[in-house]
């Protein structure tokens, strides 16, 4: 079991009482159910994520909450929490491994994680933002190593908390567990190519959207943001940001990123 604790005040102390032992001569097994876990390192030492092994998946996806979900850095920390998944969103069985990769004992060779960024041809990065609350790890991109379906370089959309801002790829024709992504990677451009955006949010205020890394994009590709509500189209490369309206309802704002050479935006 996962909990959040809300605070209104900083530099308090909890005290938990006394905490148990876990022996580290073998690994930490968590049953994971399907969909995203939240778990925790419960070692007082950091792990790499790839002490972490589903028994049976090809791979996982992990998230470390900092007032929005990001990537972790190269190790996990103690006692902090995660939301994790497999590649395939099935319930599964995960062993932490508390050595390292020099430890006493023979483990099962690390597992694909996702979110290979230095893979990447080029990458836009979208954040979104509204009321204190950020969604601001959304990336389309391109690289040569990538396909237009479903493949390890297309990460699904972390679960939302407490009051949210959610900016996502939405892909249900791939008919995986998972319908919405935070990064959606295609094989190269030849002319132009459109990515959906849906942005959610369970409250009204208006939410700001921010597009960065676009001097990494080919310089013959426009880069152009169409609000589909309103028809609005914005030249990326001449403004980077996008305000969105308040709004009633739940229902997700819909938004096209195109990016292409002049002739393909044209006729898209």
């Amino acid at each position: 079991h996962a909990y959040w604790l809300l605070s209104s005040e900083t530099d308090r102390t909890l005290d938990t009482g006394p905490g148990e032992l876990l022996p580290v001569n073998g690994p930490l097994v968590i049953p994971l159910h399907a969909g995203w876990n939240y778990i925790g390192l419960p070692f007082n030492f950091a792990l790499s994520p790839y002490n972490l092994y589903p028994k049976n998946a090809s791979g996982f996806y992990i998230f470390d909450y900092q007032g929005g979900w990001q990537d972790p850095a190269e190790l996990l920390q103690p006692f902090a929490g995660y939301a994790l998944s497999t590649f395939e969103g099935s319930a599964d069985t995960l062993l932490i491994f508390p050595w390292s990769y020099g430890g006493r004992s023979p483990r099962p060779e690390p597992l694909a994680k996702a979110n290979p960024r230095n893979d990447y041809d080029w990458a836009i990065r979208i954040g979104a933002e509204s009321r204190g609350a950020r969604d601001d790890y959304n990336f389309a991109g391109v690289s040569a190593a990538a396909t237009d379906a479903w493949d390890g370089y297309d990460v699904p959309e972390p679960p939302a908390i407490g009051d949210f801002v959610a900016l996502s790829f939405p892909h249900p024709e791939w008919e995986r567990y998972f319908s919405a992504y935070t990064c959606d990677i295609r094989g190269t451009i030849v002319t132009g190519d459109v990515w959906d955006i849906e942005v959610r949010a369970n409250f009204t205020d208006e939410v700001r959207l921010r597009f960065s890394g676009l001097s990494g994009v080919p310089e013959d590709l426009e880069v152009w943001l169409i609000d589909v509500l309103t028809g609005e189209a914005r030249n990326l490369r001449s403004d980077s940001s996008y305000v969105l309206a308040g709004r009633s309802g739940q229902a997700p704002r819909a938004l096209k990123l195109l990016v292409g050479q002049a002739n393909y935006v044209q006729e898209t």
